[in-house]
């Protein structure tokens, strides 16, 4: 399978949609890191886990994911925006970085992901 054995941090703060990124990334048996619902929870995991790839939702409650996006940069780690927000808002130093709309492609989020990872390694 195209995930197999990679780490992927989930960040989302619906419920539905964490459940349902959850549910595609299994099938194609990557190992969950979360789902986190709010920034400081992930944060904690991404400090204390081994990540392969992020899967983040840029807006969440409580905060811009941001400072986690930088944080995972520093430490080498791909991210992958799955979002509502159109990439016209997204700061023009994350431009680079993979965006999918919600609703997302199940196929096109596990290819994207697949990509990122084998372009980190």
């Amino acid at each position: 399978m195209p995930l197999t054995g990679q780490r992927v941090l989930v960040v989302e703060d619906e419920y539905l949609i964490a459940v349902d990124v959850d549910e595609v990334l299994e099938a194609a048996h990557a190992e969950i890191v979360g789902p986190a619902a709010n920034l400081p929870a992930a944060i904690k995991l991404a400090s204390e886990q081994h990540i392969d790839v992020a899967v983040l939702d840029i807006r969440l409650r409580d905060a811009d994911i941001y400072p986690l996006v930088d944080m995972l940069q520093g430490a080498g780690v791909p991210v992958v925006f799955v979002t509502g927000y159109d990439r016209a808002t997204v700061p023009l130093r994350y431009q680079n970085l993979p965006l999918l709309a919600k609703p997302f492609d199940p196929e096109l989020l596990i290819s994207t992901i697949a990509d990122q990872s084998a372009a980190a390694h």
